[in-house]
């Protein structure tokens, strides 16, 4: 396990007002903001599932005179959720932080160090999870000459996108009876929707001025929110040439809605389940917490991150998935 050593931390003289460090803007993940977290006490339990159909027939009738009315009822079936607990740590020897000089804080550093390769994990698990095939109620894929369910690329002058994700939109409301609130998009569809694509730009002119990018087309495309993830995640081994690549695939979309105000009985694509009861009262809301301790056998500090959480589809029929966009992204 790599450690600084003494002599890293202590240079000649550090210009104080200045380190050169690559921090990534928690903005630039999507996995806490797409779908609503709920905290549970819990590592695994049930939770209960209200068939749809049974609230939606038109099973209404003429009492009979002295009669009854015609008695009703649904059924409830349950599914589950399991968090898995991960975890991240790192030390600090008495002699790192004796030699330390300013601008460095060891404290600071080890904190933003198990920070950040969380989101990263988070972020990961959360494309593995949601943002692929074979996950949803209906892919679809981008094809010069399109069949079925798929769709012409972006690309190619004659395709429509608006129209696309307004149709799609109303499928799914048309058989959930919720329509898709949250477009998530890579950045290479993104990118060539508002600068290259004719039809957007011919209509972006009839948008009101001063609006981002992002809400302009959720605006033409008629859906609440548009997120373009742009976390990035290194994948070379320690000691191996970099290589470091954007986290989502840049020539994907997710059409799906997401609970406002998640509850017992409010449906939404997914879920993230956090275990905020693992230690109560110290993780927070997506189930993690920094703990420092003392190594006295090793006269350093320790320093650990631990989140625990599950992120599961509830309800795949609320989401669409799209895959190759573009046909050169």
């Amino acid at each position: 396990m790599p450690q600084p050593l003494p002599s890293q931390m202590h240079t000649d003289k550090f210009l104080t007002n200045m380190s050169v460090a690559f921090y990534q803007e928690a903005t630039q993940f999507v996995a806490g903001r797409v779908f609503p977290i709920i905290g549970v006490q819990k590592q695994s339990d049930l939770y209960p599932v209200f068939p749809k159909g049974f609230f939606w027939r038109n099973e209404m009738g003429i009492r009979p005179l002295g009669g009854e009315a015609k008695r009703i009822g649904y059924e409830v079936t349950t599914d589950s959720y399991r968090c898995e607990e991960y975890a991240i740590a790192h030390t600090i020897d008495d002699r790192v932080r004796a030699n330390t000089d300013d601008p460095l804080n060891p404290d600071r550093s080890a904190g933003r160090l198990l920070t950040q390769q969380a989101l990263v994990a988070l972020e990961q698990n959360w494309v593995t999870n949601f943002f692929g095939t074979s996950i949803w109620g209906l892919d679809r894929a981008g094809d010069p000459t399109p069949t079925g369910d798929q769709f012409l690329h972006f690309d190619d002058t004659s395709s429509d996108p608006i129209g696309l994700i307004r149709g799609d939109s109303d499928l799914i409301m048309s058989t959930t009876g919720y329509q898709p609130n949250v477009l998530i998009m890579g950045r290479s569809v993104f990118r060539y929707l508002i600068v290259t694509h004719a039809d957007v730009i011919d209509r972006i002119r009839y948008v009101q001025p001063g609006m981002a990018d992002a809400q302009i087309l959720a605006s033409l495309m008629n859906v609440g929110q548009i997120m373009v993830p742009g976390s990035v995640a290194e994948s070379a081994v320690e000691g191996a040439t970099s290589s470091i690549g954007f986290i989502h695939d840049n020539n994907s979309m997710l059409l799906v809605y997401s609970a406002m105000n998640p509850g017992i009985e409010t449906p939404s694509g997914g879920y993230t389940f956090a275990w905020t009861g693992l230690l109560p009262g110290e993780m927070n809301a997506i189930g993690g917490v920094v703990q420092r301790s003392r190594l006295d056998q090793a006269f350093s500090d320790y320093f650990v991150l631990r989140q625990a959480y599950d992120q599961k589809v509830v309800a795949s029929e609320l989401g669409i998935f799209y895959s190759g966009c573009l046909a050169t992204p």
